[in-house]
């Protein structure tokens, strides 16, 4: 559910969109139904991969689910998925800060 919190964040960039009334609204909308497809696609294929008891001691499942595969190509890939997830939310917050202490000051 970490990703659902950071969909707000849509709201701060207001004022530089065209049509705000309209274009905010379904953009929030659109992110969370393709992030729940994605969220619940995933599930799916873990599942489909290992049973559900064997997640629930991994701190990381979607390390332990690919490398069930035994595919090193898929680990690099997983491994550069998280680093961009990270970075990713680390700017949209990044740029929260920022617009917050332009705009409010410090």
């Amino acid at each position: 559910m970490f990703a659902f919190t950071g969909f707000s964040r849509v709201t701060t960039i207001s004022d530089e969109v065209i049509n705000p009334e309209k274009t905010i609204p379904f953009a929030i909308i659109t992110s969370i139904i393709i992030s729940s497809i994605l969220y619940i696609t995933v599930a799916l294929v873990l599942l489909g991969l290992k049973p559900y008891y064997a997640y629930s001691t991994s701190s990381s499942p979607l390390t332990l689910a690919i490398s069930s595969l035994k595919s090193r190509y898929l680990d690099i890939i997983i491994s550069i998925g998280g680093v961009t997830a990270t970075a990713g939310v680390t700017l949209t917050g990044d740029t929260w800060n920022l617009k917050g202490s332009i705009c409010y000051g410090p």
